[in-house]
């Protein structure tokens, strides 16, 4: 007999006394006898008794050690890190069968569910040697037991995965005779609809996916599967043909609706990305139709690779916000809002349990070539070769065939996040928890907020259910069939609760994808691995880039953006809507805004999506080819608004992320209600002390926005609103702030720009001088930026130099023998030593360019738009050599405006039209970056002039 292996020794007594070996004997010894190996009997009792001691002291180590410590002060004794006196004693304490009755009678939630989990735990124990016994034959037909093994088991091991219906896990398995198996308490037929799959795609694919997959058996309820361990490559040539593989497992099973692939259920096998877990190939759905577009957009994020977990996806706003990737990052990742309990002090009087952040980290899924863990961005283009030969064989429709013919496979229904559930499972075991039944109550009751699509009735037996499995310390485990509706555990269903049958979804998402374009998934797939980019790496995937290759080595400085203008298009989502075609966009919208790694649509400000009209409207204007492009994105925009506008009322006085952004995103078409309802939003988050107070979130920028359609005379704005903003706009002159003065965006240099351009617009020339002299000062003072663009750089101090200056009449000071234009546009236009560029608007060249040519038409120095033209040049040629990145370092593909590349084609844009002679207000008056959303000439609204 074997001791078990615990965490807290001093404890073993009482894991001993509520779980003794003799247990097992009685419940085992007579099932284990049959199928164990020559001299394995006593060995396999062991391994069984050891599963229960854990399960006792994973339940119990909590309350023991506040028992300890009950135990210790009452005998006066040191809580010290440097002895364990006090810890010996409790541990011959518990050696006496009373004292640990006495421990169980006082939390009697404890002691239920202890008596539940090991019967649960002995009854699954004998499950697997019956199985076992029954199943030979079958095993060694399939391959899974070889010819000559017949010396019986040796060893199992529990796995450490979740517990289901009734505390059932997966089980490793270990035969006398070396070979290894894997015992699943659930059906496998899921891994031989994969297999199919797998088969019916052979045709299409370079290299086949036979091993991307265990083999397995199924018998009745439960299932075996070959044991696949995670191994490196061995030689070079043979990540290439890893990453293939990868790719195409996004295709297929992307396209049907797959998910949950996370790291835990891949392994890097060699070269085959192996599937080990197949419950959720499939999917039911209580969703929405296909009936507009921000439904659409949903259901292509449900039916794609973005939702499979295969691909990097990171959510900052959820308590799970680390990258569970299948395919597999290194390194550690730091969790912002995750913990677990740590057990620190093990063996010391100064034991205790310590909630600690979670440093999460990927291992059998990391592909590994020897001893080098490799970086999936490394080979992108293997990974799209993959997929897109996949992407045929789904075109091709006989995956629907395959599809089909799996009716009655059961398919995992996740209500939750199985994390969710196991935080709640780490919560039950506090003492407070397992002393008190009411409390225990409390607890489970605060599981709440299920799912919308349930109705109360089903909401109701999905909580029962729920809180019956958490009680019992299991997982809860939801499933439905391939075709049917309803939601059930093996306790028995609930009918009707979905909409769409798994069959359904799949049919569903074979056509969605099918019709989508090749650059499409391009770009999901780009925007996905971008997560996953190093951070020493800012051109990340640019070499790859949808938005690089043949558009960049085709492009020229002004005549770029209609190559940009194409892709954006290629990229969109349709909807054939009451007006027309309508489309959107599936995207990312960039790191540090609390958004997930893609998004459904649904961030509609000018600074995301919403700034893609911007760019298409203006594209439409001298281009027709744009025309159809910009008719759909604007009647696209007009849909998602009535979707998601409200949502930008949160943040109502910001220019590029709130309300106001439709200013900027669509300045010809926001009217009076909308500024109605921001002024009331606006007045709200004041008197709450809420209110932004920079010139990007505040009241400022809108304030800009404003003056510049009002004209010289202040007219075309309602002037109590205009008072109220200018007010907050100078009591928040006075507001603390970190960024530095010359920050455009969030220092002290945007708010005096916002202060000049009231007084030169509302005729009060003590602002204009003010603002003068305080830049005057500022500038001679020293200190100034050590950046180039727009937000905090040389650019946006040369262009608010230049506004503020003019206004008040000291243009010199710019322009003059001494003025410091020169100096200010050589420090905006100089290109970094060979590295990645940012073409961003906000912090890149972009920001650059279109501050050139504002501040060229400020000062009617036509100069400057030849300057930005040579800027935009040599830029292209940089980028060309040495990558690019839009915004964040290693994002090469967002498509909004301030971080992304409607941006850059819309800059691109405005440059071909002032080289061109296009410089009249109309054509130019409306330019982001210096906050004027004059309405451009050449295209009329629906309903407008």
């Amino acid at each position: 007999m074997s001791q078990p292996n615990v965490s807290i020794p001093a404890f073993l007594p009482f894991y001993e006394h509520l779980a003794p070996r003799a247990d097992a004997e009685s419940a085992l010894r007579e099932v284990i006898a049959p199928v164990a190996g020559p001299g394995c009997l006593e060995d396999l009792l062991d391994d069984a008794w050891h599963g229960l001691v854990a399960a006792v002291e994973g339940q119990s180590f909590r309350t023991l050690i506040g028992e300890f410590h009950s135990f210790r002060e009452a005998r006066g004794l040191p809580m010290t890190d440097s002895g364990d006196e006090a810890l010996t004693l409790f541990g011959e304490h518990l050696r006496d069968a009373d004292n640990c009755r006495a421990v169980t009678a006082r939390y009697p939630v404890l002691l239920q569910r202890l008596e539940t989990v090991l019967r649960n735990s002995l009854d699954a124990y004998a499950e697997i040697f019956t199985a076992y016994a029954a199943d030979g034959a079958a095993l060694r037909a399939a391959g899974l037991v070889p010819s000559g093994e017949d010396g019986g088991l040796k060893k199992v091991v529990l796995t450490g995965s979740d517990p289901h219906n009734d505390n059932r896990q997966v089980v490793h398995v270990r035969l006398a005779g070396g070979a290894r198996l894997v015992f699943k308490p659930r059906a496998l037929v899921s891994d031989r609809f994969v297999k199919d799959l797998y088969e019916a795609a052979e045709p299409y694919l370079k290299h086949s996916l036979d091993g991307c997959i265990p083999a397995s058996v199924t018998s009745g309820s439960h299932g075996w599967q070959e044991f696949v361990a995670a191994g490196p490559m061995e030689t070079p040539d043979q990540p290439a043909r890893y990453f293939y593989r990868f790719g195409a497992l996004c295709a297929v099973l992307g396209s049907i609706g797959a998910s949950d692939l996370h790291d835990e259920n891949l392994l890097a096998r060699g070269e085959h990305p192996c599937v080990i877990d197949t419950e959720t190939m499939t999917r039911a759905d209580a969703g929405v139709e296909n009936d507009s577009l921000p439904h659409v957009i949903m259901n292509h994020m449900k039916l794609s690779v973005v939702s499979t977990m295969l691909v990097p996806m990171v959510d900052p706003s959820s308590p799970i916000d680390i990258n569970m990737a299948g395919v597999g990052v290194a390194g550690d990742q730091k969790s912002k809002n995750l913990t677990r309990p740590v057990v620190r002090d093990n063996t010391t009087d100064n034991i205790s349990v310590k909630w600690e952040p979670v440093t999460y980290k990927h291992h059998g899924n990391v592909s590994r070539l020897g001893d080098r863990r490799l970086s999936a961005t490394d080979y992108f283009a293997e990974t799209l070769e993959g997929y897109f030969d996949a992407l045929e064989f789904v075109r091709s429709g006989e995956i629907v065939k395959i599809v089909d013919a799996y009716p009655e496979m059961t398919v995992r229904s996740l209500l939750r996040s199985t994390m969710v559930y196991s935080r709640f499972l780490d919560a039950f075991t506090h003492p407070k928890y397992l002393g008190n039944p009411e409390e225990a109550a409390r607890l489970l009751g605060l599981l709440k907020n299920m799912p919308e699509y349930l109705s109360p009735e089903a909401a109701e037996y999905a909580r029962k259910e729920e809180r019956t499995a958490l009680f019992s310390g299991n997982v809860p485990y939801f499933v439905t069939r391939s075709d049917s509706t309803e939601l059930g555990t093996t306790r028995g269903a609930f009918p009707g609760v979905y909409k769409t049958t798994p069959i359904e979804m799949a049919r569903r998402g074979v056509e969605l994808n099918s019709a989508r374009t090749d650059l499409y998934h391009q770009f999901l797939l780009e925007e996905c691995f971008a997560e996953a980019v190093a951070d020493d790496d800012p051109a990340g995937l640019s070499a790859e880039s949808l938005f690089g290759q043949v558009t960049l080595a085709r492009a020229r400085s002004g005549d770029w953006w209609q190559g940009i203008a194409r892709k954006i298009d290629a990229v969109s989502v349709p909807f054939e809507g009451p007006e027309g075609r309508e489309t959107g966009w599936l995207c990312g919208i960039g790191p540090e805004r609390n958004a997930p790694t893609m998004t459904a649509g649904n961030f509609v400000s000018f600074h995301d999506s919403g700034g893609v009209v911007t760019f298409l409207e203006r594209a439409a204007s001298r281009c027709k080819d744009a025309e159809e492009a910009y008719d759909s994105a604007r009647r696209g925009l007009t849909s998602l608004l009535a979707r998601y506008g409200e949502s930008l009322m949160q943040t109502p006085e910001s220019v590029f992320t709130g309300a106001s952004s439709l200013l900027l995103a669509t300045p010809s078409r926001v009217e009076d209600e909308w500024l109605g309802r921001i002024a009331e939003k606006i007045d709200e988050r004041a008197a709450a002390g809420s209110l932004e107070t920079d010139l990007a979130n505040g009241p400022a920028g809108l304030l800009m926005a404003l003056l510049s359609r009002t004209g010289d005379d202040g007219a075309g704005c309602d002037e109590e609103f205009l008072a109220k903003l200018r007010e907050l706009t100078l009591a928040h002159l006075r507001a603390p702030r970190s960024a530095e003065w010359f920050d455009v965006a969030h220092g002290e240099l945007g708010l005096r720009w916002a202060v000049s351009r009231i007084g030169r617009v509302l005729d009060d020339a003590a602002l204009v001088r003010e603002s003068a002299d305080w830049l005057t000062e500022r500038l001679a003072s020293g200190g100034e930026s050590p950046y180039a663009g727009w937000c905090n750089g040389a650019a946006g101090l040369l262009l608010a130099s230049a506004e503020m200056l003019s206004a008040a009449g000291r243009e010199e000071r710019l322009t003059g023998k001494d003025g410091r234009l020169g100096e200010l546009v050589g420090k905006a236009t100089r290109i970094p030593g060979e590295r990645a560029l940012d073409l961003s608007v906000c912090h890149g060249s972009s920001g650059v360019v279109q501050s050139l040519i504002a501040t060229g038409r400020i000062l009617g120095d036509e100069s400057l738009f030849s300057r930005a033209q040579d800027y935009q040049e040599r830029v292209l040629a940089t980028i060309r050599r040495h990558g690019f990145f839009t915004g964040a370092g290693g994002r090469t593909s967002l498509i909004g405006y301030m971080f992304g590349w409607s941006g850059i084609g819309d800059t691109d844009a405005l440059l071909h039209l002032a080289v061109n002679g296009s410089h009249s207000d109309s054509a130019l008056s409306h330019i982001p970056v210096a906050l004027s959303c004059g309405v451009l000439e050449g295209r009329s609204a629906p309903g407008g002039s």
